[in-house]
């Protein structure tokens, strides 16, 4: 195992997990599972990030700051900068 760990760069004990879930579940126990929606209880609304994605889309032109100010008068979305360049 030590040879095969060195070969091929990852450490022993990945290879002792792959190889055990290869064993209880096949092939498909390798392959990335899905993982839960998780998003952060201190990050932008849903919404209001899908509506900066589009404005910024349709105006690449603008900086972050001017898409704040934007945003702010004509939709009336109230969003920092800051947060604008996070999304």
């Amino acid at each position: 195992m030590a040879e095969a760990s060195r070969l091929s760069g990852v450490s022993r004990d990945t290879i002792y997990r792959h190889r055990r879930l290869f064993k209880e579940g096949g092939i498909d126990a390798l392959k990335r599972q899905e993982t839960p929606d998780r998003h952060h209880k201190n990050c932008t609304d849903r919404a209001i990030e899908e509506i900066v994605i589009e404005f910024s889309l349709a105006n690449p032109h603008l900086g972050q700051s001017k898409v704040s100010r934007l945003l702010k008068s004509e939709r009336n979305v109230d969003i920092h900068a800051s947060g604008v360049r996070n999304v």
